[in-house]
């Protein structure tokens, strides 16, 4: 939840500036007067709507994913756009902590159950893509990788789900 009011603080400075700074060039270059007071209520007001309604997009898509992330959910997600692998540990045991420790220098780590060996995370958002969300699951014989694209059904938000799935997997290998 804390990265989608990141995003609509982002949204809001940037429309913001955007509409401050258009204006003040505009003005400038045709010779107007800068009423500075005007220029800034009226570009708060513009900002603030444009980030509202921004802001209720996002939440009905995001908040769902981000809240299965950061929930103590045990069961699988139920995203219609998620990757599933399980992999047989073959006899080895992992270190669960050591795990986790590897995730967390790559990753944010929303959730993590020592219990159950239930581990949720979710790369960075980045200004190509919203990120990916990952659930490990680690039992005695296998271990369960549930990856998912944040945005959703995109082409490159599934590439970037299976990439996860690769990614995880050869750092459970290691």
């Amino acid at each position: 939840m804390k990265a989608i009011k990141k995003i609509f603080y982002l949204s809001f400075a940037l429309m913001l500036a955007l509409y401050v700074g258009t204006n003040f060039v505009f003005n400038l270059i045709a010779g107007k007067e800068i009423n500075l007071i005007s220029l800034l209520s009226i570009g708060l007001i513009i900002s603030t709507v444009y980030s509202l309604v921004y802001y209720a997009g996002i939440s009905v898509t995001l908040k769902p994913k981000y809240a299965y992330l950061e929930s103590e959910e045990m069961k699988d997600p139920a995203f219609g756009d998620k990757c599933e692998k399980t992999i047989k540990l073959e006899n080895r045991t992992i270190d669960f902590n050591e795990i986790k420790n590897k995730i967390q220098e790559k990753w944010i780590i929303t959730h993590f159950d020592e219990k159950n060996k239930i581990i949720k995370f979710r790369s960075k958002i980045r200004l190509s893509s919203w990120g990916v969300g990952v659930v490990l699951k680690f039992d005695t014989e296998n271990t369960k990788i549930i990856s998912y694209p944040i945005a959703g059904y995109t082409q490159k938000g599934n590439k970037l789900a299976l990439q996860m799935i690769d990614v995880t997997e050869s750092l459970i290998n290691k």
